[in-house]
């Protein structure tokens, strides 16, 4: 079901750091992006009440925010300071588990990085190590290079959570 939800899937995102509004993932947990947008679907809340829900740091809280915000999962009203859950995410969380799962598989997949990784990941049945994630993360100008490392743990984090779904 994975291989065919990556065929079916276009890439939309190049992630280019000077041509995207959105910050590149920082967040290593996908279960907790995915508890986050079940606590927002019933309830919106500030990033400081997600942060005291997820035993976060603010600085954490933020960077979950961030990936919500990069999968288009949800966004915050500039007023309030209110993080809500866009039409998409709401439509996510009314799917049964399976195709919920799979619909995040895609709204990753649409991310050329993540795109790229999974079809290298699947073809050589291993893990993509640290270094070829960076190098990708470099030529794909996701971030600056003093923070390609750390973020390079949450693409890996994320790959990993998307293969470890294989039986679904």
């Amino acid at each position: 079901m994975i291989f065919i939800k990556f065929l079916e899937t276009k890439v939309i995102y190049t992630d280019n750091q000077y041509e995207s509004d959105t910050v590149f993932i920082q967040a290593d947990s996908f279960w907790r992006i995915i508890d986050i947008l079940e606590f927002l679907s019933r309830k919106t809340k500030t990033k400081k009440q997600i942060a005291q829900i997820m035993n976060f740091t603010d600085r954490q809280a933020d960077y979950y925010f961030n990936a919500g915000k990069y999968l288009k999962l949800w966004d915050k009203n500039k007023n309030t300071k209110q993080v809500f859950l866009t039409n998409i995410a709401k439509k996510i969380i009314k799917l049964n588990y399976k195709q919920r799962q799979l619909k995040l598989v895609s709204l990753i997949l649409e991310h050329k990085i993540f795109n790229e990784l999974f079809i290298q990941t699947y073809t050589n049945q291993q893990f993509p190590t640290k270094e070829k994630i960076i190098s990708i993360m470099l030529e794909n100008n996701v971030c600056s290079k003093n923070l390609v490392e750390r973020r390079s743990n949450s693409v890996l984090a994320w790959i990993k959570w998307i293969f470890n779904l294989t039986n679904i």
